[in-house]
């Protein structure tokens, strides 16, 4: 069990590092009025994690059931491989599109001030959405159901392997609301400038963290 959570990390990192849910919470936080709104946003988020994981691993299974005993052992390495690429397709085309000139403020005012309108259930469907709707976050997700399934664990560790992946995954963003939770007047100032850093390097971050574990997902599914 120890060493799948360990081989799960850096699919926890590529998950975790995605800069753009961490910038609208880090907005969200800099008002404690909107500490709702980023614990919604937060919860919506892992409950898509939760239910991505759900209908990867049923496909999963049912594709186990219908192919021979070749072919079950070698799906979870080709689907490593798969997102691999995928993931360093995504880099190349990250890196290929023209950077837009970062606004003075960082966050457009436009954004900032829809961000600033939004309900705490309107919150929830945003982070749902956005883990829903992301390919790169089914990438992930696939990779971590299939590295699971490489391991071959009991039905109740597979559970426990995939919730730890789910709630760790959300680290960098449940992080943030829990200590601004219990300390909001110490965090304000670190908050302002950690989320003017990540909206100005989102870019550079985000081909690095999908380059570097595009790489690492192939070597795991080759080997």
């Amino acid at each position: 069990m120890g060493k799948i959570m360990l081989g799960l990390l850096p699919l926890i990192i590529a998950a975790a590092i995605l800069p753009t849910g961490i910038i609208m919470t880090l907005f969200w936080l800099r008002d404690i009025g909107g500490l709702i709104r980023a614990a919604a946003f937060a919860s919506g988020r892992l409950f898509a994690q939760l239910l991505q994981g759900v209908l990867i691993g049923y496909a999963l299974k049912e594709a186990d059931q219908a192919t021979d005993p070749w072919g079950t052992d070698h799906i979870p390495s080709g689907l490593l491989v798969i997102v691999g690429v995928l993931f360093l397709s995504a880099a190349l085309l990250t890196s290929l599109r023209k950077a837009r000139p970062a606004a003075p403020d960082a966050m457009p005012a436009r954004w900032a001030t829809v961000l600033n309108r939004v309900s705490p259930p309107t919150a929830f469907g945003i982070g749902a959405s956005m883990v829903g709707f992301s390919m790169r976050q089914w990438f992930v997700t696939t990779g971590a159901v299939a590295a699971i399934g490489k391991a071959q664990l009991p039905p109740s560790h597979i559970v426990i392997a995939y919730l730890y992946f789910a709630i760790a995954a959300q680290t960098l963003i449940l992080t943030p609301v829990i200590i601004t939770a219990v300390a909001p007047a110490r965090t304000s100032r670190l908050l302002t400038s950690t989320h003017k850093w990540m909206d100005r390097n989102k870019r550079v971050i985000t081909i690095a963290v999908t380059l570097v574990f595009g790489v690492w997902l192939i070597f795991l599914g080759i080997r």
